[in-house]
């Protein structure tokens, strides 16, 4: 859930020194975006990065639950509409460092926050199937979900080109930390309002 933010993603070699980036932007039909920037710099052997990325995403749809109890011979069902929703703040930096033309040093970092948020609203029927004369219950539920956090890592690698192929030799190793809180919310009402335990 904490996972997000920038790959320094690299198509072809840059053999000038200098500055390269890009910025990215778009949008959706639900009310979401997405934004990446991403800055290179590169001196002789050296080449640093540093890029930021701040998203949100949404989701919604109908949703139909129907769960049969064999046991007790009833039916419960849940008719209503989900809706979610994702928001992604972070930072990430590194620098890659050319020992020779076949082997690299690379070493970078991220860090950043989150929070996700799920809810719905729907309308409940419970029903003994095995009596036709049974009335159904009906009520009305709401739930949700919140969970805000941060994140984040380190990464440190080593690469050797070997010979004239494209096979690399890689070692590397990778750190990374997720801290979050959640908070629940569901609550059961009868068709005239009244919260039902």
């Amino acid at each position: 859930s904490g996972s997000g933010g920038i790959i320094n993603l690299i198509t072809k070699k840059n053999t000038l020194d200098g500055f390269n980036g890009n910025i990215l932007v778009s949008i959706d039909n639900h009310g979401g975006y997405s934004s990446d920037f991403l800055l290179n710099y590169k001196y002789h052997q050296f080449s640093f990065f540093s890029g930021f990325d701040h998203n949100r995403r949404r989701n919604k749809g109908e949703i139909d639950y129907v769960t049969d109890y064999l046991t007790g011979l009833s039916r419960f069902t849940k008719t209503g509409l989900q809706k979610s929703q994702r928001i992604n703040t972070g930072f990430r930096a590194g620098v890659d460092y050319l020992l020779t033309p076949a082997d690299k040093i690379s070493v970078s970092g991220n860090a950043g926050s989150f929070e996700t948020t799920n809810n719905g609203d729907w309308a409940t029927t419970t029903l003994n199937t095995s009596s036709p004369q049974n009335i159904p219950i009906l009520n009305t539920a709401t739930d949700g979900n919140n969970r805000q956090g941060s994140y984040g890592g380190a990464d440190a690698s080593y690469e050797h080109k070997l010979g004239s192929t494209n096979k690399i030799l890689s070692f590397s190793s990778l750190w990374n930390t997720v801290k979050f809180d959640d908070q629940y919310l569901n609550l059961i009402n009868d068709l005239g309002g009244k919260e039902q335990i």
